[in-house]
């Protein structure tokens, strides 16, 4: 008599199929997750080094304001490289990879309070930018009486 050896332990075609599936399911929801998660890093480190960038300027603006009394911002084309660089009184002060816009380009004195209005903008990104805005009061000098 012949005997019929049944192994039951293998797995079948569909559930093979059906794991593989299910594995890909997976795979590509964690995949999604870390390329969302750097994605936004890259954006905020982008923000963070506009925004260091402004204060940067608008720092050197401010001591020039103080300091100098006046100061002239030029916004030219000074190594050919097809984009504005900001000069602050003979000084190039810009980045080469980013875009500035700067208002006024020009004080004459620190009398009276002004606003400076700064806007930076990624050169390979547009759409990042971050403008700053600050008033600086005037500096008055004023003879201090003793009693």
């Amino acid at each position: 008599m012949r005997t019929i050896i049944k192994n039951e332990k293998g797995l079948t075609l569909i559930e093979l199929l059906g794991a593989i599936a299910i594995f890909g399911i997976v795979i590509t929801v964690i995949f999604s997750f870390f390329s969302f998660g750097a994605n936004g890093y890259q954006k905020g480190e982008m923000m963070v080094r506009l925004q260091n960038e402004a204060n940067r300027i608008m720092t050197a603006l401010t001591v020039a304001y103080y300091s100098e009394g006046n100061f002239t911002v030029e916004s030219g084309d000074e190594n050919g490289d097809g984009r504005a660089d900001i000069t602050l009184n003979g000084a190039v002060i810009s980045d080469t990879t980013l875009l500035y816009s700067l208002s006024p380009e020009e004080i004459t004195s620190n009398d009276e309070p002004v606003e400076l209005v700064l806007t930076v903008t990624d050169l390979m990104n547009p759409a990042e930018a971050i403008t700053l805005k600050t008033y600086l009061r005037s500096v008055r000098n004023h003879a201090i009486s003793n009693p």
